[in-house]
């Protein structure tokens, strides 16, 4: 009973963290309230009714607001992203303090710059490539998969494996995107800043522009949920 009522409070929250993104149409509507109600179910599923579900259920709804206004117009907004910062912070402050959860606070910052600063290298190596939007986006990543566990170690592990399986779920996103704008024209997530070319002809599969925010939040939640049996498999430190 208890993740059927979290899952409908996903629902509305995903319908309405639409509309914090400013995004129109019916069709954004309805696959964010059903990504919010899947998601927010999962989570209530893994956490239980336990203080620490709040900041899991505050930085879910930050991440598909983001991925909303990403998919939409290619940026992650700081309207959304930094006040998630700020809020995910102050809670997990509170939480520490007044439920006894001290442990996870350093975890949770070293997380936070520790992913920030594995996006941060190749955005300085190849701004072209990875945008900066994506670097900031990392920081909330680490905060809340550094959140999740008692120790920096795991959570850097956890860091690692989030990043890795962005990577993987950005490519096949890239891919998806190119060959969607194959089939159905470049009217199939069009980037705003960068117009089809005038003679109507393709970039190369491997250079097409498409939104990598969503990539790294959906492996963020994927490894904060399989994290316990990350952690658990003999020989994962070796990472």
């Amino acid at each position: 009973m208890f993740v059927l009522a979290i899952g409908l409070l996903g629902l509305v929250a995903g319908w309405l963290l639409c509309d914090l993104a400013a995004v129109d149409g019916r069709a954004a509507h309805v696959s964010s309230a059903i990504a919010g109600a899947i998601f927010f179910g999962v989570a209530g599923s893994q956490v239980g009714p336990q203080l620490t579900l709040v900041p899991v259920l505050v930085m879910v709804s930050a991440l598909l607001a983001l991925s909303v206004a990403d998919i939409d117009r290619f940026r992650l907004p700081d309207r959304i992203l930094f006040p998630s910062i700020a809020v995910n912070i102050a809670i997990i402050a509170g939480l520490a303090f007044a439920g006894d959860l001290g442990d996870f606070i350093v975890p949770a910052i070293v997380c936070a710059f520790g992913y920030f600063l594995f996006l941060l290298i190749p955005n300085l190596v190849r701004p072209d490539a990875l945008a900066f939007g994506d670097v900031k986006l990392a920081f909330l990543l680490g905060l809340m998969l550094g959140w999740s566990r008692a120790s920096i170690a795991e959570g850097l592990v956890l860091v690692v494996y989030a990043l890795i399986l962005g990577m993987l779920l950005g490519i096949l996103s890239g891919i998806g995107v190119a060959l969607g704008r194959r089939a159905w024209g470049h009217g199939f997530l069009p980037d705003p800043d960068f117009p089809p070319p005038e003679d109507g002809s393709h970039l190369p599969l491997l250079q097409t522009q498409f939104p990598f925010g969503p990539a790294l939040a959906l492996a963020a939640v994927i490894i904060l949920f399989l994290g316990e049996s990350i952690i658990d498999t003999p020989g994962v430190f070796s990472v």
